[in-house]
């Protein structure tokens, strides 16, 4: 793409959820071409039919050039600020080709989108061509088109999740579905599967909340049980 002027779009999926990781997609495309992404469909993921998702992903990475997803799993975010994690996944992206426009989400409040997007530069170690703003994925088809991206790759890891432990949803902690997987396996297992982030609020209340029904009713904890049979 040498002599061509390069957009860069970037966004996450999966920051609010309580089950599963994090993806944080970027979007690399030839300037010329970056209005065509509105009529293929990129926006914001959230918009976007679910079953129709993957089908508008093939049509946006026809007209890219590159594409990338970083994945940060449960147990980084469980040890780090969300923000800082977003910060290093949007480095390292920007690190790997580069752009002559970069768009992107910003996670922070209005009055914090400056100094968020210093942070970014200071992490890089360079002056950035950076165009950030809230919900910037609605209006940009190019960082639409990343978290359609993100948004479908992250999907697919729950796909995965569900064959592996259940019925998870789509890990956010409004679901029902998501609710009742935390309290059937925490009632079961006395914790949590590695899969969830739980030191988040609605992982503590629900184990909180088991805890003390076991301590009132007379019912110990699975894992204190098999600690016990271990001494």
């Amino acid at each position: 793409m040498s002599g061509l002027e390069t957009w860069l779009g970037l966004d996450e999926a999966g920051r609010g959820s309580v089950i599963g990781p994090m993806a944080v997609a970027a979007v690399w495309v030839p300037a010329g071409r970056a209005e065509e992404l509105a009529a293929l469909g990129a926006r914001d993921s959230k918009q976007v039919p679910r079953e129709q998702r993957a089908a508008v992903l093939a049509r946006i990475e026809a007209v890219a050039f590159h594409s990338r997803v970083v994945l940060v799993p449960p147990e980084r975010i469980q040890d780090d600020t969300l923000t800082r994690l977003e910060l290093e996944a949007f480095a390292a992206l920007i690190g790997e080709r580069p752009a002559d426009r970069i768009f992107l989400d910003v996670p922070a409040p209005p009055r914090g989108i400056a100094r968020f997007l210093e942070a970014l530069e200071h992490r890089v170690g360079r002056p950035l061509p950076l165009v950030g703003e809230n919900r910037a994925d609605q209006t940009y088809p190019i960082v639409g088109a990343a978290s359609i991206l993100a948004k479908v790759t992250r999907d697919r890891e729950l796909d995965a999740l569900r064959e592996a432990y259940g019925d998870v949803g789509w890990g956010y902690p409004g679901e029902p579905r998501v609710k009742r997987f935390l309290e059937e396996w925490y009632r079961r297992e006395g914790c949590f599967p590695p899969v969830v982030r739980s030191r988040w609020s609605t992982a503590r209340e629900i184990a909180a909340a088991l805890d003390q029904g076991r301590l009132f009713g007379g019912q110990p904890n699975p894992a204190e049980r098999t600690r016990s049979s271990e001494r």
